[in-house]
């Protein structure tokens, strides 16, 4: 079955590699139904894989998370994710959503035997760190043919009539074209590969993360970190802000604070409790940090979130960072 409405179990290593296989090795492509209402807690975890990703929204509209930054899409808009990128989607609010998702290799298009092409037109994109993803929409003149494109690949691939795998690689070629012209004209297309350093820092962020995510609990240290992804702290912090904009502290602090909402909204453990379970050894400290990052002390938190639970959102708006805010939807 290349279309699936299924609940959608991401299974990842402990790097939060992919480990499905989309498609196989003759037809690298598959499609996705995805209804929000049907996957665990109304989203996708974080992942990333080699394949290519296109993703249409169909209805209601969404939170699409590509490393630190988050898109809201609605229907008719979507996004086309590079590989190798760290990406997971999230409902938004209590909305409903459904978009369909397109996950294809690039060998499917770009012949292993000809790597003249792929040097000119594949590595540009794939290995291009200023391109994570690509937005579009079919009201927008520039990228509308990519929703169009989109469209008639979904169909082919719902249809499968006779020759529609030749139907979806001359869609995709042509839909890769206008991706390499976009990016041409935003200055964004390298034709060169991206300069290894580049790559270093995104599996090293990686690998960071993953190790944060795994072990933020435990009293860990900045050269925990950077022993983790087998760099100098100094080399450690200079990645985090090269790629993430803040340090590896920072960043492990609001992981923490923003796990610590979750169990305020969901548990009914005390504060002190919360405290020691995310990682804080003190109480005093913890509530310094989750008033410095939410605007509030946690039991003030907890009685308002308490009082009206369907308005988190609203609650936390005007009180923390619009860029800390992308990051605390991945906790809630």
């Amino acid at each position: 079955m290349l279309i699936e409405n299924q609940n959608l179990s991401i299974q990842v290593r402990e790097d939060l590699y992919e480990l499905k296989q989309h498609g196989n090795l003759d037809y690298p492509i598959a499609l996705y139904h995805v209804d929000s209402r049907q996957t665990q807690l109304e989203l996708v975890h974080w992942h990333w894989h080699e394949e290519i990703e296109y993703i249409l929204v169909t209805k209601g509209k969404a939170r699409f998370f590509s490393g630190d930054t988050c898109h809201v899409l609605t229907e008719g808009q979507g996004m086309i994710l590079n590989a190798n990128v760290l990406h997971r989607t999230k409902a938004f609010e209590n909305t409903e959503c459904m978009y369909y998702s397109v996950v294809f290799h690039p060998s499917y298009i770009f012949d292993r035997q000809n790597p003249s092409l792929a040097s000119s037109y594949l590595f540009p994109v794939t290995q291009n760190h200023r391109a994570p993803y690509l937005l579009f929409s079919k009201d927008d003149p520039t990228t509308g043919m990519l929703f169009d494109l989109l469209n008639k690949i979904i169909t082919a691939n719902q249809l499968q009539l006779y020759g529609y795998e030749l139907m979806t690689k001359s869609l995709l070629i042509e839909a890769w074209l206008h991706i390499l012209n976009i990016l041409k004209t935003k200055d964004a297309l390298p034709f060169k590969p991206a300069e290894s350093s580049i790559t270093n820092d995104e599996e090293r962020i990686k690998n960071a993360l993953t190790y944060i995510s795994l072990h933020y609990a435990d009293p860990i240290s900045l050269q925990d970190i950077s022993d983790a992804v087998h760099i100098s702290k100094s080399e450690c912090c200079r990645c985090f802000k090269r790629c993430l904009k803040i340090t590896p502290f920072e960043y492990l602090i609001k992981y923490r604070i923003y796990s610590s909402v979750r169990l305020i909204m969901h548990t009914n453990h005390s504060v002190s409790d919360i405290a020691q379970e995310t990682g804080f050894n003190s109480s005093s400290y913890f509530n310094k940090m989750f008033k410095k990052y939410i605007g509030c002390t946690p039991s003030s938190f907890r009685k308002k979130a308490n009082a009206d639970p369907q308005n988190t959102a609203q609650l936390l708006e005007g009180h923390i960072h619009p860029n800390d805010a992308k990051m605390l939807q991945n906790f809630l």
